[in-house]
């Protein structure tokens, strides 16, 4: 498993991710999904590259086998997923990067409406939760939460700096 400290270069709050049996106990997946929000935010290159980024970062290539690096630890009870498919960092970047690009078109070539835009990449986001399982219903949360804040940032409604804070006030159990 691969710590925060590894995006910034030097131990993570004390710890050590070289020596993961010694020091305080590891940051929780939300915490380092927040953090890294942050420090790539951070460069000032903009909403685009910062979500392209984050993309590049949490979520795998088309075609890869899906990364078991993060789980759905320090995230709040609605958005923890127990189910078959547990990594809700890789999920909450997946429906921003996708809402945030989709938004960003609807804006300025379709200009649709925040409301209709927020509508209509909610209703994408929520095609695959089908079921009424508890993975399903976290995945649905997590999709208002994260479509939330891809159309806040591609309408001007949230400076990228502003995601971190976002992530923690809205999706990491304080």
């Amino acid at each position: 498993r691969r710590w925060a400290s590894e995006f910034i270069g030097t131990p993570f709050f004390g710890y050590d991710p070289q020596d993961p049996l010694e020091g305080p106990e590891p940051p929780t997946d939300c915490f380092i999904l927040q953090t890294t929000a942050a420090v790539f935010a951070s460069r000032g290159e903009g909403a685009f590259d910062t979500v392209r980024d984050l993309k590049n970062r949490f979520v795998e290539a088309r075609g890869e086998p899906p990364t078991q690096e993060f789980r759905s630890s320090g995230f709040k009870r609605e958005f923890q997923d127990r189910g078959s498919s547990p990594n809700q960092v890789r999920h909450y970047i997946g429906i921003l990067s996708a809402a945030y690009h989709f938004s960003d078109d609807a804006r300025f070539v379709l200009q649709l409406s925040f409301e209709a835009a927020f509508a209509i990449a909610l209703s994408a986001a929520n095609q695959r939760e089908r079921g009424g399982t508890q993975s399903d219903l976290a995945d649905k949360e997590l999709n208002i939460v994260a479509v939330g804040h891809a159309v806040r940032l591609a309408y001007g409604r949230l400076a990228i700096d502003g995601l971190a804070k976002a992530i923690k006030e809205d999706v990491c159990d304080p």
